[in-house]
């Protein structure tokens, strides 16, 4: 999942590289860019995400959620 996760955070904020420990807002992640990273999310896994988990934790957590 944290492939996957990693894979559509890069292709939204336009960064070559997404770490485990990276916090999507952090790197430069808005409103609506979580809520189009989440609509991907939920295209590809059929799960949907609280935008709120994308606030404030990392990939990792966020994977672990999935």
């Amino acid at each position: 999942d944290e492939v996957l996760l990693a894979e559509i955070w890069r292709e939204a904020l336009g960064v070559p590289r997404v770490g485990q420990h990276d916090n999507f807002f952090n790197l430069g992640g808005h409103s609506l860019l979580c809520l189009n990273v989440i609509v991907q999310i939920e295209k590809r896994t059929g799960k949907r995400l609280s935008p709120r988990l994308m606030l404030r934790d990392s990939l990792a957590q966020v994977a672990a959620q999935l």
